[in-house]
């Protein structure tokens, strides 16, 4: 039993270190506000409370809406299935934000640090 203990606690640590953990600001490009799969699954919650692994959180990514002003929005790709995703999900790679020239997003963060 304390092994299975142990397995748990591991797979926690990994689940942890995961990149929703790290997520500090995200935006749909060119589309709306959206919270991808796993933030929205709440059978899978469920399932895994049922089979003892109750130390897992599926938060999510939440995508805030592109309220920029600047460049070309486009939801062409909504034309596309995209395949290797939540069908959910597929949004978030159907919507776009470009320009003939340049454009930025101006993003405040509290600290400083190393951000991609």
């Amino acid at each position: 039993m304390k092994y299975l203990y142990l397995f748990i606690y591991c797979i926690h640590q990994c689940y942890s270190a995961g990149i929703m953990d790290h997520v500090m600001y995200a935006i749909n490009c060119g589309g709306e506000a959206h919270i991808d799969a796993h933030g929205k699954n709440k059978n899978l919650d469920f399932i895994i409370k049922q089979k003892w692994i109750f130390l897992f959180s599926f938060k999510g990514i939440r995508y805030r809406k592109d309220y920029l002003k600047s460049g070309i929005t486009s939801d062409y790709g909504r034309n596309s299935f995209i395949s290797r995703v939540p069908k959910e999900d597929m949004i978030l790679y159907q919507t776009e934000r470009y320009d003939l020239q340049s454009f930025s997003y101006e993003i405040y963060l509290v600290d400083d640090g190393d951000y991609v």
